[in-house]
């Protein structure tokens, strides 16, 4: 197959998102498929690695970045018609697809672009989402009025698909009811992870240099929306109990200063430490120094029952993790980690994490289920290969 697909986080830029699309193209390269990845140059600093990915060991694979003069949040709309243009007018002369494939979200240009593309060039287009729902009461006003402006673009590319890939069984059954899609074909596609990469491994380093015994871990953005701030009084409590417990933060947000203040404030800014995104590959290291995962904690709509990367790669690594609710194909009945319903109050998040860390076997329960569940479910090769098998159907 030669495969042209456009999305709108990719490596350089880190985040859940830029990885799955990195995943699914890595994969697709490997098994003798041409790709080209169309993504804007930047999306945001926030989201920017300072160490890039290299990709010259992958071949059948090529990355296309628009103009990085195109800053955010207007790469979300341009820098994927900048893309549309190199396809049409440079592209086609050398490389003639034969199936188009874009990445869902619920505000960039990317899924429009690749219907476009699709439709000028008479070729197979399947859209693969990367989140769930749309939850416009809880937006900014800016915002809100984005998304109302775009969703007809947006709507339209997925009718126009042959088939749209959803990430979990509630998505699936959430669009469904949409009398508008009620002739798009819906899949499950799983968010997956490299077993490869992700695994368990014994590593006592970083608790040796924290001088700590236990060593709570959240990777992502620090963010009010993710529930960070719950969390930072959530870890004042479980501190009070556990003085030999320490957290490690990866990541970057706007929320960052806030939590500085607070720990300063609250005397325990010397038990959190704090690391900048860091490369992909990295991140096992980390979570196999750690005992415990954060996932999301937001009651935020528009993330219910995702099945977030980060909890698929603390499972790999064996390691459980508390969340707000998430899909059931992943957390079903507290088997693989604890699901926290109200992640407003800090003491019922305090009272989970002094759990996980009292009762070792409960903890390592929980581990070796999600291990058991990461391989025979969400193993990234495992989901590519009937991945590829429907899209050559699909071509054929």
């Amino acid at each position: 197959m030669k495969i042209l697909y456009f999305v709108n986080y990719f490596p350089p830029n880190t985040g859940a998102a830029a990885v799955n699309s990195f995943q699914i193209s890595k994969f697709l390269a490997k098994s003798g498929h041409k790709v080209i990845i169309l993504a804007p140059r930047e999306v945001s600093k926030t989201f920017q690695l300072e160490k890039p990915l290299s990709f010259e060991d992958l071949q059948n694979f090529e990355v296309i970045n628009s103009n990085s003069l195109i800053k955010f949040p207007f790469n979300l709309i341009f820098s994927h018609y900048e893309n549309l243009l190199k396809v049409v007018f440079r592209i086609k002369k050398k490389f003639i697809p034969n199936l188009i494939m874009a990445q869902y979200h619920t505000f960039h240009f990317a899924s429009i672009a690749g219907g476009i593309c699709s439709k000028r060039l008479k070729t197979p287009y399947v859209i693969r989402s990367h989140d769930i729902f749309i939850d416009l009461d809880t937006l900014p006003f800016w915002y809100r009025n984005y998304i109302r402006m775009i969703y007809p673009f947006v709507f339209k590319s997925i009718k126009n698909s042959d088939f749209f890939y959803v990430t979990t069984s509630e998505m699936k059954d959430y669009l469904e009811k949409f009398k508008k899609f009620k002739n798009v074909k819906f899949k499950v596609h799983y968010n997956g992870v490299d077993t490869r990469v992700f695994y368990p491994r014994t590593d006592n380093t970083l608790k040796k240099q924290f001088n700590c015994e236990n060593l709570i871990l959240y990777i992502g953005l620090l963010s009010k929306d993710l529930g960070i701030q719950n969390l930072i009084k959530a870890f004042q409590e479980v501190f009070k109990v556990k003085r030999q417990t320490h957290v490690l933060i990866i990541g970057e947000g706007f929320y960052k200063q806030n939590i500085i203040e607070y720990a300063k404030k609250y005397d325990f800014y010397d038990k959190i430490h704090f690391l900048r995104a860091v490369p992909h590959q990295e991140i096992p290291y980390y979570i196999n120094n750690c005992d415990i995962g954060i996932g999301r904690l937001t009651n935020v709509k528009s993330l219910r029952y995702t099945i977030p990367v980060k909890c698929l790669e603390y499972l790999a690594c064996q390691i459980p993790f508390i969340t707000s609710p998430i899909s059931s194909d992943l957390l079903n009945n507290n088997d693989v980690g604890i699901e926290i319903k109200d992640v407003t109050k800090s003491k019922v998040i305090a009272d989970k994490l002094i759990q996980l860390i009292e009762n070792k076997n409960f903890k390592e329960k929980l581990g070796s289920n999600g291990l058991n569940k990461v391989k025979s479910k969400f193993n990234w090769e495992k989901i590519m290969e009937k991945f590829i098998i429907e899209l050559e159907s699909i071509i054929n």
